[in-house]
């Protein structure tokens, strides 16, 4: 998972990234939600990435709840595929939903979602289902 800039994301309760200094007496409880696979990004419930940093006093209840793309992306191209009779559409809206997970870290995920649901529309039987599950991601 990176940053909008390239670079590998750093999530916290407290602070993303902490290059020295100090982090005392605080205490973090929140979810924190990765849209990626385990690893893809440096996350801790007081500090995503630290070097040089002094840690003390600190506590932290935080959920960290990885959620990978390609599962979700899996059930909608399984959900193209039950409800469209059309190979060539199927094969159309897979390449659409291919697009899509290749844009989850370059910033561009929205432009791709858009063209999907353009594709999608002409088969509107197809678009609610995926629609509620693509949502449902995208909120969480």
């Amino acid at each position: 998972m990176n940053d909008n800039k390239g670079k590998r994301a750093a999530i916290g309760g407290i602070v993303g990234s902490s290059f020295g200094g100090k982090i005392v007496n605080c205490h973090s409880s929140c979810k924190i939600i990765v849209r990626g696979e385990v690893g893809s990004a440096d996350v801790g419930g007081i500090a995503g990435r630290t070097r040089g940093t002094e840690v003390a006093g600190c506590t932290s209840e935080s959920e960290i709840v990885y959620l990978p793309p390609t599962k979700v992306l899996n059930d909608v191209k399984q959900t193209v595929s039950r409800q469209v009779a059309n190979s060539e559409v199927v094969a159309e809206l897979h390449r659409q939903i291919d697009l899509m997970n290749e844009s989850k870290d370059i910033g561009s995920f929205r432009n791709s979602y858009n063209r999907f649901v353009e594709s999608a529309a002409k088969h509107v039987a197809v678009l609610k289902p995926i629609v509620d599950m693509l949502k449902q991601w995208a909120d969480q």
